[in-house]
Order: structure tokens, then sequence, then C-alpha cells
């Protein structure tokens, strides 16, 4: 995927708005770069520890790269509602020109979000692939947590050098060539 950086020579506004000064700069490039892309996914991203919502616009150009440039971050204040969302929404296609180029926005499965999406037809919305696989994880997970727990504390028992000793010495009792040694869960790995 290509990560646009949009560069310009062009000079800021006279405006003590930072955000208004930068985005006079890189709104008509923003609007050429969707151009070349005709048609445009526009992924919605809302953080609701930070109050944030993020929107990034994902396109393919004439060339079938892949191109993707975030349009904004901005804060997005209670309540949640699929009302305010799609507001949001829309009011952010209209600040950057892109309402007839946005055919499908990507948003995880909040019940909120996706009644937002629906009134903004004839949008699509897409599931987030990476939310719905931690969701089918984490509920996978929660079926053989027992057994991982109980894993775990076996594992916690032969972790001395005294347990160690007497594990392998019962392996080869039983016949093992080569002692099987137990491996710590660690959750960096």
């Amino acid at each position: 995927m290509t990560n646009t950086t949009l560069e310009s020579t062009d000079r800021a506004p006279n405006d003590s708005n930072p955000f208004k000064q930068t985005a006079a700069i890189i709104k008509p490039q923003t609007k050429f770069l969707l151009d070349d892309g005709e048609k445009c996914s526009k992924n919605y991203k809302y953080d609701g520890s930070t109050g944030n919502l993020n929107l990034t616009a994902t396109w393919i150009n004439k060339n079938f790269e892949i191109m993707d440039v975030l349009l904004e971050i901005s804060y997005f204040p209670t309540p949640h509602t699929a009302k305010a969302i799609t507001e949001g929404i829309k009011n952010a296609m209209q600040k950057w020109e892109i309402e007839n180029l946005v055919v499908s926005i990507t948003t995880d499965n909040g019940a909120n979000v996706v009644a937002a999406i629906r009134d903004l037809t004839p949008i699509k919305r897409l599931s987030c692939a990476a939310h719905t696989l931690q969701l089918v994880i984490s509920k996978g997970l929660k079926v053989v947590e027992n057994l991982v727990s109980r894993t775990k504390q076996l594992i916690n028992f032969f972790s001395t050098q005294k347990q160690i000793e007497r594990l392998i010495k019962v392996q080869k009792e039983i016949g093992y060539e080569e002692p099987l040694h137990l491996i710590q869960d660690i959750s960096t790995r």
C-alpha cells in the first residue's frame, strides 16, 4: 500500500489557524489524488477512549496501485448515536469535497456505526477484517479459557529447576530419547 505524502510549494493563506492554513494547501492536492482513482473507499475509525474520529481515503489509481491518505483526525463529542456519526461523516465528505467519490466505508461492527452507514445510501459498509477477526479470537479463547488457565498453572509448577529435572527423569523412564520441554506463554511472542 502506498502512503501518499502531499507536498506543496504553495504558501498557506495568511490565517492564524494552522489547520485552515494546512487544509487550504492540501485540499486541492487531495482532491486531485482522489480524482485519479475516481472512486474510493473511506475508512472510518472511532476511538471511544479518546473521542477521535479518523477518516482515511483509500483507492486504486490508474496504475492499479493502492493509495491511501489520512483526511482528518477530529474530536467527536458524545453522544455517539447513529445520527451523530452519519452527520459527522457527511460533514467530513463535504469538507473534503468527496461526496460523489465514496463507494464504501470500512467500520467496526458497533450497532451505532452500522446504522449510521445504512443512512448513507448508496454507500456500502464493509466490516473491518481485523476487528472481526479480533472478535472471533476473543470468543474462541473464552471457550478454552479454563484449559489455558490450567495449562499455565501446570507450566508454572514445572518452572523450578528441581521440577524440570524430575520431568526429564520421568520422560526418560517412559522411553523418550529426547525429553520435551515446556514453553512458558509470553504475551509478546
